[in-house]
């Protein structure tokens, strides 16, 4: 694992800040239960939007399906 890639990647941290901070602290860090608590955090988050976005496409799914049964009704009453 590169300790500065991870820095930049899960801190959003600037190449150049990642590159000021010493790689034993980087180490320290990701190795702390606070982090492991921050990744569970974050992870949480994720699984929040992606429970928004499958109930958004079974709601786009619905509609779909009222259009389709909407239009075979229209049909056959003309």
């Amino acid at each position: 694992m590169n300790l500065r890639v991870e820095l930049i990647k899960h801190l959003e941290q600037t190449y150049t800040s990642a590159n000021e901070i010493p790689l034993s602290d980087a180490e320290f860090m990701f190795k702390s239960d606070a982090f492991e608590q921050w990744k569970r955090g974050r992870d949480g988050v994720t699984d929040i939007w992606i429970g928004i976005a499958e109930r958004l496409n079974a709601v786009i799914e619905a509609i779909g399906n009222q259009s389709k049964t909407i239009a075979n009704v229209l049909r056959r009453i003309r």
